[in-house]
């Protein structure tokens, strides 16, 4: 098993997973572990979301290789530094965990399109996420961010934007 795995595995694997295909057997890229994406043998998309994840996110920032994460609706903890050097993700799901931050933690995913955090105790200032010009879709409903609109006119892609309470 590659060392990069091992960030994977050591913080969520248990009985209430709901989907446990192949994991913790070899390697995941070449065993096929559900809901891991590869591509030449790189980890490139985590697909977790609702699958009971429990835990506290590792640090996933050994994986450069990652474009894609959800890990939405799961009962995962821990801060948002751990993919904050993540620079070539292009889709980030953690609405509805525990994951906790500021949007300053994001500035470096500049390659972002879509970014969800709803439901979570992310804070900070809406002009951070202004910096983040690839955005389509952001949902950032139900957290502490706070900030004006106008300061998201930089976002000229954006086509979905939910910021409610």
């Amino acid at each position: 098993m590659f060392n990069n795995e091992l960030l994977v595995t050591e913080c969520c694997v248990g009985p209430q997973w709901k989907h446990q295909t192949n994991w913790l057997q070899g390697d995941p890229c070449g065993n096929a572990w559900y809901g891991i994406f590869c591509v030449d043998g790189k980890i490139t998309e985590l697909r977790l979301r609702e699958n009971g994840l429990d835990g506290v996110l590792t640090d996933l920032n050994n994986l450069p290789s990652l474009t894609y994460l959800d890990l939405c609706k799961t009962s995962l903890l821990g801060a948002l530094s751990a993919v904050s050097t993540l620079t070539k993700l292009t889709y980030l799901n953690l609405g509805a965990t525990g994951v906790t931050g500021t949007t300053s933690d994001l500035s470096t995913l500049t390659d972002l399109t879509e970014l969800h955090f709803y439901g979570t105790a992310l804070s900070g200032s809406v002009s951070e996420l202004g910096k983040l010009s690839k955005l389509q879709r952001l949902n950032v409903g139900s957290t502490q961010v706070t900030g004006a609109l106008s300061d998201l006119s930089t976002l000229t892609e954006l086509t979905y934007l939910r910021c409610a309470n």
